[in-house]
């Protein structure tokens, strides 16, 4: 016993709490940390050798510089308006705008007018005040900068500033002083040898003095006492975290206590300290140089050191017991005990020799009990080194109830005596011969069994097998439990509550609360549990502690309320094997250790802080009630969440009112949600954070998306007005040019009435006649006949093709050979008949101009002219010559040449008879103008007056050009 004791107190190891670094590793952008801040916000600011940055539990956030002269930051304050102020090493003052540092331009420069260091400054009710080595400034909201308080040169330096918090007025230390600047006058007071910096705490300020001497003197400029002891180290900050005053060295972080004015135990040691704040939650934040942050998210929370500094690296950690007297044993992966007593000391180590693991300890009198072999309390050596099972438990009969890798079965404690069987079970179990020691064990079944578990109510055995939950009881009848589907429960661990509840914890389906044989209730992912895969558990009272592969949960065994532990406590990220309650604590056995805490110390959930960080639509910010255009349509909102303990360990639940009203949800490591072509409408989008059974209010943001402007109703109604008036000017337009078309046609018919007028002039008819009658007085009555016969086909001809809008070409030919033909009769000379006249019509295939078309009597007027006007007074032969031919696939080309006295002279013979232009001419030009306004392509001409090599005249030339024309429905139609 003696040999115990003193093992003991060998072997008694320091507690410390338990704390996470972050490093790169974890996203940390620097280990040089100088400086911490909590904003309003509930931020953590880091200013470090590679800038400013914020902390929101998940990612940090990067404040860039828009002009400096050193990276590094320190100095972190906040003002009334939220802006976050810094310093670097070169003497420049920065305030943060949105996701930059600017500098503050004023206090540069102040600085660059001078030849001395920025040593301090502080922003206090919309002021700036800046402390040099010699002179204190105050640089107002409006610009004005007004001198506090000037240094001469000398030895002396001031090297802070401060406001008191109570008295509002002005601190300053140097390194000699201690100056007070308040409305009373200027009060100095010697004080210090060094540099010196204030702190405040509870409403007062405090100074440390470090370099030569470590000093800290309270709000009554009191120096703490014994505060040269080497361990400390030099003195770095005081600071203030969860209501209490600390100091950081290069040793560690030491709780000071203000009213003994004396310095209690460490917080941390062996690290280079430079801050310590707390968050809203609770946490603890230690900044470090060289080690990165290090978060304490419970101070209650302690490690307790299983090992030596000489043994290296931490054990990993199995599985957890405890005996009668409160003691627990941590079995672990190596195949080691650690006995650790309710004082939470290390009090002894057991080891089996072997590399397995620990799977189970069971704890009976002096005995332990354990997977791997068996011990008696405080023996280092082992009764008996042989694999033992993967579970067990005990029933009321001092059997053991055994579960293997392929087997649960019933045993005894002693390898050499036969288990003592209920009634109920006698003569229905086989038996056989099971381990090295040749253990006699009664098989319940023959599978790969986790766990289980001994019911004294009922006197019932339960089995967690592979293939299913077994029962064996003498007052239930079924023998395997199914869920409500008839579905097998795989069982991982097995417990009783005292209201008589079997609580089953399974692999993926979550928790079961079974009453007998049957399931009453399940907990699952869908109605509070964090996680279905389920490993171990405890109960205590109405509290159901159980573990999950998301962390440690405390469920109400009443209410079924699930409390997350790890992500309140923030255990988030480690590995919890097991756990064991004895006295009021929780042991946790974990991949860091081995963790303990009390019950009651164990924080609930806060709720995390929650707000829409931004949004945007085309890269415009888009604010509450924002109208935005109908191209405005992709929308990006970013969320933010400050909660430190869970290290995102939540999801975002949100929607979009308008577009759909089910809640969705994302993981709290993705911040951005995007909606792409959002159709034009009012929406409202909602968001909140669920962690566990907490919700925080829902966050809204209500915007708008305008309609495009050609959908508005404004757009709508004056497009029909102008629809409306489109279509009616068309109308008329349409209209008119029917109406203009009519007209054209009946102007046309007109001119085609004119056109028969100058086919049957009188002047005409008077010639015709008075040829006639010649002949018939030259008793020429054959030739009369024959030209009165003619006549009378031109007169039919004409009567027939004038009610017509086109004739084919073979029919106006037909008539103007039956016109000049009677011209011809105006030029034989009485009986003989010799005629003066010639006409020479030259075409080609004269049938095929049968389907082309032209309007009538278009040659006819041009014609006239050549025998009027051209060689009616001509002397000698005359020729009249009229060509057809095609010009192209388009045009006709008509020529019509006399070798008449020409214009000239046909011009000057009408003026010296006083003869006006010709009708003929007049109504052709006209008709031919009506025409071209109905056709497409226009007929033209042109007059060519032919002339011999004395340029004397010798005729003319007329070239039609007459569009060409195919049969169609409406060739032949009338008027």
């Amino acid at each position: 016993m003696l040999f115990a004791v003193a093992y003991c107190m060998v072997y008694t190891h320091a507690q410390q709490p338990y704390f996470r670094e972050f490093g790169p590793s974890d996203g940390l952008p620097s280990i040089q940390i100088y400086d911490l801040y909590v904003a309003k916000s509930g931020l953590l600011y880091l200013g470090t050798d590679k800038g400013l940055y914020s902390f929101d539990g998940i990612s940090y956030k990067k404040y860039e510089f828009v002009e400096s002269l050193a990276v590094g930051v320190d100095g972190i304050i906040e003002d009334e308006q939220g802006r976050i102020w810094c310093k670097n090493f070169s003497s420049q003052i920065f305030y943060t705008s949105g996701s930059r540092l600017l500098l503050d331009t004023l206090s540069s420069k102040i600085l660059n007018k001078t030849d001395v260091n920025l040593t301090d400054f502080t922003v206090y009710d919309g002021s700036l005040f800046v402390a040099t080595e010699l002179t204190l400034y105050e640089v107002k909201a409006d610009g004005r900068i007004q001198t506090h308080y000037k240094l001469g040169r000398g030895s002396e330096a001031i090297t802070s500033v401060a406001i008191h918090p109570k008295s509002k007025a002005l601190l300053l230390a140097t390194t000699s002083n201690l100056i007070t600047l308040s409305k009373s006058g200027i009060h100095k007071k010697k004080q210090f040898n060094s540099q010196v910096d204030f702190y405040t705490y509870s409403g007062e300020v405090y100074a440390i003095q470090r370099v030569i001497e470590n000093l800290i003197l309270d709000s009554n400029q009191r120096p703490f006492r014994n505060l040269n002891n080497a361990d400390l180290g030099t003195f770095i900050k005081l600071s203030t975290a969860n209501g209490r005053l600390w100091l950081c060295t290069t040793s560690g972080v030491y709780q000071l206590d203000s009213k003994s004015r004396t310095i209690g135990a460490p917080l941390i040691t062996k690290f280079k300290t430079t801050d310590i704040v707390s968050d809203r939650e609770g946490n603890i934040w230690v900044s470090t140089l060289g080690r990165g942050l290090i978060f304490i998210p419970n101070e209650h929370l302690t490690e307790i050191l299983l090992e030596g500094d000489e043994r290296g690296s931490k054990v990993l950690l199995t599985c957890l017991n405890q005996d009668e007297q409160g003691n627990i044993y941590a079995g672990t992966s190596d195949g080691r005990i650690f006995e650790i007593n309710p004082s939470r000391q290390l009090v002894f180590e057991y080891s089996t020799g072997g590399i397995n693991e620990i799977e189970f300890i069971h704890v009976k009198q002096d005995v332990i009990y354990c997977s791997q072999g068996i011990f008696r309390k405080h023996h280092k050596e082992p009764l008996g080194r042989f694999y033992l099972g993967k579970t067990i438990a005990e029933d009321d009969l001092g059997n053991i109830l055994l579960g293997t890798y392929n087997l649960s079965g019933i045993t005894t404690f002693d390898s050499k005596s036969s288990p003592r069987l209920p009634d109920f079970l006698v003569g229905k179990l086989k038996s056989t011969l099971y381990s090295q020691e040749q253990r006699h064990i009664f098989i319940l079944k023959s599978k790969r069994t986790r766990a289980v578990y001994f019911d004294k109510n009922s006197k019932s055995y339960y089995s967690g097998n592979s293939d299913g939950l077994f029962l064996f009881s003498p007052v239930f009848s079924k023998n395997e439990i199914r869920d409500e589907k008839g579905n097998p429960i795989i069982a991982t661990d097995i417990r009783g509550d005292k209201d008589g509840n079997i609580w089953v914890a399974t692999i993926q389906q979550g928790l079961w609360k079974i009453r007998g044989d049957k399931v009453v209730f399940r907990l699952h992912q869908g109605n509070g549990l964090p996680s279905n895969q389920c490993k171990k558990m405890r109960i205590s009272g109405n509290d159901l502690w159980l573990i999950t592969d998301a962390g440690l949960h405390k469920i109400n065994t009443k209410t079924m309320e699930v409390n997350d532990v790890s992500a309140s406590s923030g255990l988030n990220g480690l590995m919890i094997a097991d756990l064991e309650i004895s006295q009021s604590s929780i042991y946790l056995a974990t991949n860091n250790g081995l963790l303990v805490t009390g019950t009651s110390e164990i924080v609930e959930q806060t709720m995390p802080l929650f707000r829409i960080e931004r949004a945007l639509a085309a890269n415009q910010t888009v604010q509450q009630n924002s109208r935005l255009k109908h191209n405005q349509n992709n929308l990006s909102i970013r969320l933010q969440t400050v909660h430190f303990r869970s290290l995102g360990n939540y999801i975002y639940e949100y929607r979009l009112r308008g577009a759909f009203d089910e809640w969705r949800m994302q993981d709290g490591k993705i911040r951005d949600i995007n909606f792409l072509s959002l159709e034009p409408g009012n929406y409202t989008f909602e968001a909140r954070v669920r962690m566990g059974i907490i919700k925080t209010p829902i966050e809204r943001l209500s915007f708008s998306i305008a309609m495009p402007y050609w959908n508005t109703y404004w757009f709508l109604t004056i497009f029909s007005l102008l629809l409306v008036v489109l279509v009616y000017l068309i109308f008329r337009w349409q209209f008119a040019k029917i109406r203009t078309r009519q007209a054209i046609r009946e102007q046309l018919a007109l001119s085609q009435i004119t056109a028969l007028r100058t086919q049957m002039n009188p002047h005409f008819l008077f010639n015709i006649l008075n040829a006639f009658q010649g002949l018939i007085y030259s008793n020429q009555k054959t030739k009369a006949n024959e030209y009165l016969g003619v006549f009378s086909d031109l007169m039919r001809k004409v009567l027939d093709i004038s009610d017509k809008r086109e004739i084919s070409i073979y029919e106006e030919l037909e008539s103007i050979e039956l016109y000049v033909e009677l011209e011809k009769a105006r030029f034989n000379s009485g009986e003989n008949e010799t005629s003066e006249f010639e006409f020479l019509l030259l075409i080609e295939n004269r049938e095929q101009l049968k389907n082309y078309f032209i309007p009538p009597l278009i040659l006819q007027p041009y014609i006239e002219n050549a025998i009027k006007h051209g060689l009616l007074h001509k002397e000698g032969a005359k020729i009249l010559r009229v060509a057809l031919s095609r010009e192209n696939e388009k045009y006709w080309r008509v020529e019509i040449e006399d070798n008449g006295i020409g214009r000239e002279r046909s011009m000057e013979r009408n003026r010296k008879f006083q003869k006006h232009t010709s009708f003929a001419t007049r109504a052709i030009d006209r008709r031919i103008e009506l025409i071209n306004k109905l056709n497409v392509r226009p007929i033209f001409s042109e007059i060519i007056d032919l002339k011999n090599n004395q340029n004397h005249p010798v005729g003319t030339r007329v070239v039609l050009h007459i569009p060409v024309k195919m049969k169609t429905n409406e060739s032949n139609n009338s008027r």
